[in-house]
């Protein structure tokens, strides 16, 4: 049976990662556009709001530029939600690749991850310790 090419995992979870970051910045970039395009519409209909309070009538461009908003959002949301499923695809796929790796750690012995915890945090399942576990060094400076 032939071997698997040995791939650096740290170099791949670094690029993927990295990806991931890319990705998510993008869909978050889409919506607050999605959020400044609502915020334009809001303000044009308070510019209308505010012509008919003074019982003149207000002008046509405000209505045009609420309806020109409102479609330029839903445009932007459908790249949004677009932006967030691919991101979610990679993620999966991400983890799928991982998990290989992963598995081959536990064939191994190796440990997944570094456990940061102390003993009475491992014994309870947590990865952080209880508050009653902690030294009163490790405590906040101003509750000493």
């Amino acid at each position: 049976m032939p071997e698997e090419p040995e791939v650096e995992t740290e170099k791949l979870h670094e690029a993927i990662q990295e990806e991931l970051e890319r990705d998510s910045s993008q869909a978050s970039d889409q919506w607050a556009y999605y959020q400044a395009k609502g915020v334009k519409g809001a303000v044009q209909e308070a510019v209308r709001a505010s012509w008919l309070a003074a019982g003149k009538e207000p002008p046509a461009s405000a209505e045009e530029k609420v309806a020109r908003y409102e479609k330029e959002q839903e445009a932007i949301r459908e790249k949004a939600v677009e932006l967030e499923e691919e991101r979610e695809a990679k993620v999966a796929e991400s983890e799928h690749l991982l998990r290989g790796r992963r598995s081959s750690w536990k064939r191994s012995g190796r440990p997944r991850w570094r456990s940061r915890s102390t003993c009475s945090a491992a014994t309870t399942g947590s990865r952080t310790p209880s508050r009653s576990s902690r030294s009163p060094s490790r405590s906040a400076p101003w509750r000493r």
